[in-house]
């Protein structure tokens, strides 16, 4: 995953509220009157929240996904990632991947 520098983190959070970053080591926190400003020069990984189906497929990126009934690393392009999944799962067992599991956009 990419990593973002402080100043970076508070721009994009400028330009979009509601996303969600995680600090790769301890920092300090200050309140200000406007909200939470993070002090330090450390690097922050942005906190990936999954998404459904259709949104990974007409994202044109790579994909992956989490459920318990398989295991696949890593992103890949959704025709790869369903060709695994029809070649190495039952018809129930691949309604429910794409209807229940996990699915991640990569990032740019």
């Amino acid at each position: 995953m990419k990593a973002y520098k402080t100043w970076e983190v508070i721009k994009m959070l400028t330009e979009n509220p509601t996303l969600k970053f995680r600090k790769n080591y301890s920092c300090t926190i200050m309140q200000s009157e406007d909200g939470h400003i993070v002090d330090g020069n450390g690097e922050w990984v942005l906190v990936q929240e999954p998404v459904d189906f259709m949104t990974v497929v007409k994202s044109g990126k790579k994909i992956k996904v989490k459920h318990e009934s398989i295991i696949i690393f890593g992103f890949e392009y959704p025709r790869a990632l369903l060709s695994k999944l029809v070649d190495g799962c039952n018809n129930l067992e691949f309604k429910e991947i794409l209807t229940e599991g996990k699915f991640y956009i990569e990032e740019d």
